[in-house]
């Protein structure tokens, strides 16, 4: 998954602004991580690895369908559960992860 995220953080870095996250940096690690949660909850709903695909081609930019390709292939790495509390706490941990993953690349950028 890094790889994508190598191409946030060079997009973060490229609009530094005396290294401080702007508002925009933080809503854009906080949407990465409510799109983790979608995907997961696709992942727990038992729907395909290539209709997900499908469906972010779909909906995405270029630039925004890469990052999230590997946030894709990382939720389907992660067993389907078949207790919904399970489900529930799989979808809560993913989602979590994927932003933390973004504010430390704002982090790693200068821009925290």
């Amino acid at each position: 998954m890094r790889c994508s995220f190598y191409v946030l953080a060079v997009v973060f870095a490229a609009t530094a602004n005396d290294g401080q996250a702007s508002d925009a940096d933080r809503k854009t690690c906080a949407s990465l991580g409510r799109i983790a949660e979608s995907v997961m909850k696709r992942r727990q709903d038992g729907l395909s690895l290539q209709s997900t695909l499908e469906a972010a081609k779909t909906a995405a930019s270029q630039k925004t369908y890469a990052v999230m390709e590997d946030i894709i292939l990382a939720a389907y790495e992660v067993p389907v559960y078949t207790v919904d509390s399970y489900k529930e706490r799989a979808v809560g941990e993913f989602r979590d992860s994927q932003h933390l993953e973004c504010l430390k690349i704002l982090r790693a950028a200068g821009k925290s």
